[in-house]
């Protein structure tokens, strides 16, 4: 990891691809696997930032996050998953296109980010790149905020693992979509007791917060089981589901 002083108070660093690989991290076993796991249902950046997000920082101290997805030649557009904060997106689309890192190291999955001291603390804003089979497809920007530039860095090192469930998820996914098939019929033929308990929220109309509130899980945990809930009923979106559960007689 290299820093370099762009002022007194401003320093930008180029954060290496592994740096969640590092011992200091500490990850049990059984998060990664979960994490592998929810990274295989994700069918975008966006998604995968929201299911993962709170898993990989559970401490917090990210303020903000947008996706932009880099097409075949080059040009760049919004993921349609995303909400996107216009700033953070902004930064993202600077990074690619006046960035000095070479492309290789882009594509390799090299995160930029940039430390600032504040009257909170530290603050920071973050490029990381997800590439699949060398192939360079989204950056995901990160506004984030800690006690001190440390902390930033650990935790940024700890989001480098963004980059990692993006390129498996095609692989676990096809995974995941086997032993799906295998158990299609069983699957279809009840929700189970936590989604049964979002799709009874979701017909009151409860918002994500709510539900989280609710069940007492995060709002990421909420964004999953609907997908699952989703694909049960093999509808697009809540009110289908609500729709496809009345008349399957599960409301």
């Amino acid at each position: 990891m290299v820093a370099t002083d762009r002022s007194e108070r401003c320093h930008a660093w180029c954060v290496d691809a592994e740096a969640w690989r590092d011992p200091a991290m500490a990850w049990p076993a059984e998060d990664l696997i979960e994490l592998a796991a929810v990274a295989a249902k994700c069918p975008s950046p966006s998604l995968l930032v929201e299911a993962t997000l709170d898993r990989i920082l559970p401490r917090g101290g990210v303020k903000s996050w947008a996706v932009v997805m880099i097409d075949a030649a080059g040009g760049v557009h919004q993921d349609p998953n995303d909400t996107p904060d216009p700033s953070l997106s902004a930064r993202a689309v600077m990074w690619l296109w006046t960035s000095q890192v070479d492309p290789e190291v882009v594509r390799g999955g090299a995160t930029y980010l940039e430390t600032w001291t504040s009257e909170r603390g530290v603050e920071a804003v973050a490029c990381i790149p997800l590439a699949r089979g060398g192939v360079l497809e989204s950056l995901v920007a990160v506004s984030m905020e800690a006690s001190s530039t440390d902390a930033i860095v650990q935790d940024m090192s700890r989001l480098t693992l963004l980059r990692y469930l993006w390129a498996g998820a095609a692989a676990w996914g096809a995974h995941v979509g086997e032993t799906d098939e295998r158990s299609r019929s069983a699957s279809q033929e009840a929700l189970t007791p936590r989604q049964s308990v979002i799709l009874r929220a979701m017909a009151r109309g409860l918002t994500n917060g709510q539900i989280a509130q609710l069940i007492r899980f995060s709002e990421s945990t909420v964004r999953l089981e609907s997908m699952c809930i989703y694909r049960h009923f093999d509808v697009h979106s809540r009110s289908e589901a609500v729709a496809a559960a009345r008349e399957a007689g599960e409301l």
